[in-house]
């Protein structure tokens, strides 16, 4: 039975838990002392008695919820804002018992047979307002005779042990009570009885069904049905929930371990976001994007480690095994373009494992560059013929193999590269071409009976083929000496009047058969008049012969060339092949034409020995300078943005030689000496450019001792 005691502990229960309540009390109305009470809002109870009906008892409360309004200059408001709060408390109240939501619970049966609020306005010095509550609540009572308390009668008393009852409750379309208390509601194929403690029990009767429902855990009719989910029903032992954590150990169980995955970071796959695909780790951390990879797991055969973003070569198997070995790629044409197979994934020490990647991505390696190049977004990578497994933007020439392999995606220190293995080819590879045992001057025809090209010598290429000649085309003698194109465009850049490697001032005196050089130093010289067999100055009278021959004049001049006749000299008169066995001899034997002319073997070594850059400004843009032998005589323009040193080594030049220098850039230029070699300046400058665009010079003026010129930083 539900006592006044276990109301009331709902009661202080209630007040404890809502928050606009900060005091409670239980007791007659004249016990109430306010001056005990120092935290308000209070709610205080009085217990006004009780009633008895057939089934229940009824407790009959008073129950006050008030306040101290502050400021008294606003006090009707304030006294309105606290009776409207502490209604609202008290409303909550009676919600909380009649529904059974929080603190009188619904399957203790708790009802309210009548509620009334009122007002509370108090005009007393410390003006209290709030509003009362007349509540009336309802419990099961039973008037059993068999649980008297009663000795030496009959029946005897006994224990006094009934269940709770009364869960059952019937509503009303618009949701109140009609029945309050009932222990078992008949349907139209069997009951629904209250069996006490939460139990409710559905005996199925009648329309062809059998059988109970012995636990509905504390779920209401709705509509006149009750609704059941997985969460209300028990497991049974053989149909098991689908739970989240059973799916997740039978994924790891049953999927992943019979996969033969690991759950240790080796072989989970997930979802990369960034690349829009599967991802799977493998071991030593590379990852693999589902079809977007290419691995390949390989064995290093090199003799030391194989560092990630090498790009390797194939070189074997390993056994039966279905794996393959590898090394360093080598591009320089020594080996052929197809042995290239990918690029390290990952570090690979000497006889170990690891992936090659031949198509995809690989990140966390630099590509800002290599071997001195900068590389950007978007550059595109080759095989280093100069470096084994290195790359380089720059496009190899032959007989390099030129295999563009990779493309930067991210320059960065942690960057990424788009792999493309590319194998090479090469003429003698090509599936319509056959070269037997090419040599030096053969050429490539077309072979209609068996669809192929096939390397051959002129001389069985067939007769169709005519030739035109001209020096180009002849073999050089070894006196008359042909005019290259290079020596024609060095002659070109030659100024009037140019002098190279100058010990003295030249001067000259004539007569009308010699030249006198007169040296400054004494060390003259006399040139005497060429002769039919040595070369030497024109004389006079040469000169007047040559100055009475009018231009474009010829001489014996045959109109024709025949094969046959064994006339010498050539008119540009096609050739046929079968003709040229009647050609013999040199260029020595040729008359000199008029726009090809021949060198004299003294011409050709004097324009050997005028230096290539003579006469050329060089652009440098490094930061870090040492001359070299072919340095003399050059214009060098040092065009770095940064400080450039200019450092002059020993035994690279001898005495005379000269090299100017010159800032181009905004980088400030300083000359040093290096080892053995000593550089003379003056006191009141430095050996540094003064400013930009100045100009400074190097004179060589004994072995290995220079003097600087120019426009000096001042000291």
């Amino acid at each position: 039975m539900i006592t006044l005691n276990a109301i009331e502990q709902r009661l202080s229960t209630f007040a404890d838990l809502h928050f606009f309540v900060q005091s409670y009390g239980f007791g007659a109305p004249d016990e109430v002392d306010l001056d005990k009470f120092t935290a308000f809002p209070l709610m205080y109870v009085v217990y006004t008695g009780a009633t008895y009906e057939e089934g229940q008892k009824v407790y009959a409360f008073e129950v006050y919820v008030f306040d101290r309004p502050t400021e008294q200059e606003q006090k009707s408001t304030n006294r309105r804002e606290v009776v409207s709060d502490s209604e609202q408390c008290l409303e909550d109240l009676v919600a909380d018992v009649t529904n059974g939501g929080n603190v009188f619970l619904f399957n203790e049966r708790y009802f309210v047979e009548s509620s009334s609020i009122q007002p509370i306005i108090d005009e007393r010095s410390n003006l209290l307002s709030g509003a009362l509550l007349d509540l009336s609540i309802s419990v099961p009572w039973e008037a059993s005779p068999c649980n008297l308390p009663i000795d030496g009668v009959s029946p005897v008393g006994g224990e006094i042990a009934y269940a709770r009852r009364g869960l059952l409750r019937m509503l009303t379309q618009d949701g109140t009570t009609d029945v309050r208390s009932v222990n078992t509601i008949k349907v139209t194929n069997g009951t629904l009885t209250d069996e006490g403690n939460g139990v409710v029990s559905l005996s199925i009767s009648g329309g062809g069904g059998t059988g109970t429902v012995t636990s509905v855990n504390n779920v209401e009719p709705v509509d006149g049905n009750v609704t059941l989910t997985t969460d209300e029903v028990p497991e049974g032992s053989t149909n098991l929930y689908h739970t989240a954590a059973r799916v997740v150990t039978a994924v790891e169980t049953e999927v992943i371990d019979n996969a033969n995955f690991y759950t240790g970071g080796v072989g989970v796959i997930s979802w990369n976001t960034d690349r829009g695909s599967l991802q799977v780790t493998l071991e030593n951390g590379v990852t693999l994007l589902l079809g977007q990879d290419m691995p390949v797991l390989a064995k290093n055969t090199y003799a030391s480690t194989i560092d990630k973003g090498t790009y390797v070569m194939f070189t074997g198997a390993v056994g039966n095994s279905g794996k393959v070995e590898v090394q360093p790629l080598i591009a320089n044409g020594t080996l052929p373009g197809y042995v290239s197979f990918g690029i390290t994934a990952q570090e690979i020490r000497t006889g170990e494992f690891g992936y090659i990647l031949a198509t995809g991505e690989i990140s966390g390696i630099d590509t800002r560059g290599q071997n001195g190049e900068t590389w950007t977004d978007g550059t595109i990578l080759f095989a280093d013929p100069a470096r084994p497994g290195g790359l380089t933007l720059t496009q190899p020439a032959a007989p390099n193999l030129k295999l563009p392999v990779a493309a930067v995606v991210n320059a960065a220190a942690n960057g990424i590269l788009l792999i493309r293995n590319t194998t090479g080819a090469s003429l003698s590879t090509l599936h319509d071409t056959q070269t037997i045992t090419p040599d030096t001057g053969h050429l490539l025809r077309y072979n209609a009976s068996n669809t192929r090209w096939e390397n051959a010598t002129p001389a069985t290429v067939g007769p169709e083929i005519a030739a035109v000649l001209d020096s180009d085309d002849i073999t050089e003698g070894s006196t008359n000496l042909y005019f290259t194109a290079a020596e024609q465009t060095k002659l070109a850049g030659i100024e009037d009047g140019a002098e190279v490697n100058v010990a003295t001032n030249l001067t000259n005196t004539t007569t009308t058969t010699t030249v006198t050089v007169l040296s400054s130093t004494g060390n003259n010289t006399t040139l005497a008049a060429s002769t039919v067999s040595a070369a030497g100055v024109m004389t006079s009278a040469d000169r007047s012969k040559l100055d009475g021959i009018a231009s474009g004049a010829e001489v014996n001049v045959n109109a024709n060339w025949n094969a046959t006749s064994g006339d010498a000299q050539i008119l540009n008169k096609p050739i046929i092949p079968d003709e040229l066995s009647q050609l013999a001899g040199t260029a020595d034997d040729i008359t000199e034409g008029q726009t090809n002319l021949f060198l004299t073997s003294s011409e050709r070594t004097a324009i050997a020995n005028i230096p290539p850059q003579f006469f050329q400004v060089v652009q440098d843009g490094a930061t870090a300078i040492t001359l070299d032998t072919g340095d003399e005589g050059t214009y060098i323009r040092c065009t770095a943005s940064s400080a450039v040193t200019v450092t002059i080594p020993s035994g690279k030049f001898q005495a005379d030689d000269e090299i100017i220098i010159e800032q181009g850039g905004t980088g400030q230029v300083t000359i040093t000496a290096g080892a053995g070699v000593t550089l003379n300046n003056s006191a009141a400058n430095t050996a540094k450019t003064a400013e930009r665009y100045s100009v400074i010079g190097l004179k060589c003026v004994a072995s290995d001792t220079f003097t600087l010129t120019g426009e000096r930083e001042l000291v």
